[in-house]
């Protein structure tokens, strides 16, 4: 039960995240007539998306690593492995999202 209540949650973030990304790009883009500032924004939002994937990279690989040399009587099923990958993957919408919202009123 309790699984399925956090899987809920995160999924009602992802997808404000998602939508929200969206139409905030959307409207500033044309709000700002997609000027360099903007652009710089945008650049540096997805400078962040990308240290989110590298960061991701890095986890997987220590988690690998360990398990290779320690090893670890776990079993997960596909769907719970799916599950949080779909998570983990799409947070990065949530990120750019508040980057986005940030650097805008930072800069």
């Amino acid at each position: 039960m309790a699984y399925q209540i956090i899987t809920a949650v995160a999924l009602i973030v992802l997808l404000t995240g998602l939508i929200g990304n969206v139409f905030y790009k959307a409207r500033k883009t044309i709000k700002n007539k997609n000027d360099e500032r903007w652009q710089s924004i945008q650049s540096k939002a997805n400078k962040a998306t990308v240290w989110y994937h590298s960061l991701l990279i890095v986890v997987l690989g220590l988690m690998i690593f360990l398990d290779v040399f320690y090893r670890f009587q776990t079993s997960y099923s596909l769907s719970q492995i799916l599950n949080v990958a779909f998570v983990v993957l799409t947070l990065q919408f949530t990120i750019e999202l508040i980057f986005l919202i940030y650097l805008d009123k930072k800069l």
